[in-house]
């Protein structure tokens, strides 16, 4: 079988002219990349996903609860360290991946001036106590059984995992995200800055 081109090729651009024909209604260099652009932006700024916090640069919501091992974890027993607050699910695929990333950045930036509570948005308890035995979890897991009506969820408005909140040493909330490779990025900057 021979291969024939297309009767109708796509137009190719002479000297300094735009690709304007039946195929491309739009100019390339203007409105469709325009039209790109906007529906990229209206993606990355009005989804809920990627809002920003109105917890920013205000005091970390407190709360007392227990872990998974019977202690009571706070925002406020450690006050003068930053505090990782980490949500996230066993039911989570960006969560499964991301899991020996955070086991990584626990054990690399542990030091005094840093502590994680985790909080597993989960329904059973012995999905959360699998996820953490299967990924070596090595920090706090606080777990009550109500997804995301979770009391501390609520708290701090997480409506997606993984999501995390970076707490200064005055106990405010310094920085938020989603991804292993955030979270890095700060605790790298407050390395460098000698602060932790």
């Amino acid at each position: 079988m021979m291969f024939r081109p297309h009767p109708n090729p796509l137009p190719q651009a002479g000297e300094g002219e735009r690709l304007k024909s039946k195929h491309f209604p739009l100019p390339l260099g203007e409105g469709r990349v325009r039209v790109v652009f906007i529906l990229f932006l209206s993606l990355v700024f009005i989804s809920p996903a990627y809002a920003k916090s109105p917890l920013m640069g205000v005091k970390a919501p407190d709360f007392n609860e227990r872990d998974l091992e019977g202690r009571f974890q706070s925002p406020s027993n450690h006050a003068g360290q930053y505090l990782v607050i980490y949500f996230w699910g066993s039911w989570c695929p960006s969560c499964s991946r991301q899991a020996p990333h955070m086991r990584k950045l626990f054990n690399q930036y542990a030091r005094p001036g840093l502590a994680w509570i985790s909080v597993a948005l989960d329904e059973n308890l012995k999905d959360v106590k699998k996820f953490t035995a299967e990924n070596g979890t090595p920090y706090p897991v606080l777990f009550d059984g109500r997804i995301f009506d979770n009391k501390i969820a609520k708290l701090y408005g997480v409506s997606h995992t993984p999501t995390f909140f970076l707490i200064d040493r005055d106990g405010n909330v310094m920085a938020e995200g989603a991804f292993n490779y955030e979270l890095t990025v700060f605790l790298e900057t407050l390395v460098k800055a000698k602060k932790l």
